[in-house]
């Protein structure tokens, strides 16, 4: 029986529902799903809806939508949920593999009712569900804010290793050997002397999930759903930022191409950052996201600082 819902839980509940044959509408997913929660506790048919929300939150961009009614967006949405997790991440980080989604009207309008569906069967009532993000399209204000920037690329590793309760960002040489101070914002600092980012996180050792993006100029600032964000500037000759060197040599995933030599402007996003150390298997899994885009040097900018972890170190500035 399902005990609680985290992140990971979540998306194994879908892997474990997903029926061996041929599913194209999730109907016969949807209703296992519903089976499986409605046996279950009810706060965790409470935790599923909130990760389900999340997960459909995440991809209500621009990017992803904009030829698309609300409907349609929001069952296509479900439809890469219904995917899996593979195939949901490989979306998140490429919008050109939406793309089939879209244009065949891939649905899974059924897996979105699935919390109310088990949540009316344990209690007999009907939800008037409130969920922290809505999985409602066009609701994500800043996945649609118009700007002029583009993102160009975006690579993500679910596993990266913390060793000394940080992760580095590096270039050619595979090396970072500065020291942060860490009390100018808690979350990111950029070797002054050299090419080299290091990233606070909140376990002493373990694992975190990394994004990151390259954009041809500044993204739209967007805080929601994270407890700390912060930028810095950095100066980069290679031509690529490896994030994850210390155990995924030659991992494209782990690498983001840069268009040249010069000045960057990094902005680190961080949540689930005083969650427990070491991890256990039903806490949240800790995740970071890394905007670069071509800047001159400029003062570090806090924009955010909830956590514990970040708030401790920025005290002690």
């Amino acid at each position: 029986m399902l005990c609680r819902m985290n992140e990971d839980a979540f998306w194994q509940l879908i892997h474990d529902c997903t029926p061996a044959t041929p599913d194209p509408d999730a109907e016969r997913l949807a209703a296992a799903l519903t089976d499986r929660l409605a046996a279950g506790q009810l706060e965790v048919i409470v935790g599923f809806a909130e990760q389900l929300a999340w997960a459909l939150h995440r991809l209500d961009r621009r990017e992803y939508g904009s030829e698309l009614s609300g409907d349609s967006f929001l069952y296509a949405r479900a439809a890469v949920v219904a995917a899996g997790r593979g195939a949901y991440e490989a979306v998140f980080r490429d919008p050109a593999r939406f793309v089939p989604y879209a244009r065949d009207l891939v649905w899974a309008e059924s897996l979105v009712y699935v919390p109310d569906e088990a949540y009316r069967r344990v209690t007999g009532e009907e939800w008037d569900r409130d969920t922290r993000y809505s999985h409602e399209s066009f609701a994500n204000t800043a996945g649609w804010a118009v700007s002029t920037s583009r993102l160009i690329r975006r690579a993500a590793v679910p596993d990266v290793f913390v060793d000394a309760s940080a992760i580095d960002v590096a270039g050619e040489s595979l090396m970072v050997e500065f020291e942060p101070v860490w009390t100018v914002n808690g979350l990111v600092e950029a070797d002054p002397d050299g090419e080299g980012i290091r990233i606070m996180c909140g376990q002493e050792i373990g694992t975190v999930a990394v994004t990151a993006e390259l954009w041809d100029g500044p993204p739209p600032l967007d805080v929601e759903g994270w407890q700390d964000v912060a930028e810095v500037s950095a100066s980069w000759e290679s031509p690529f930022m490896d994030f994850a060197t210390n155990q995924r040599e030659d991992d494209e995933e782990a690498v983001l191409p840069l268009p040249g030599p010069g000045g960057y402007r990094v902005r680190a996003h961080g949540r689930n950052r005083d969650d427990g150390h070491p991890r256990g298997d039903d806490d949240p899994p800790e995740e970071y996201l890394v905007q670069v885009w071509a800047a001159p040097v400029a003062e570090p900018t806090l924009h955010r600082v909830t956590s514990a972890t970040g708030i401790g170190w920025h005290a002690k500035g």
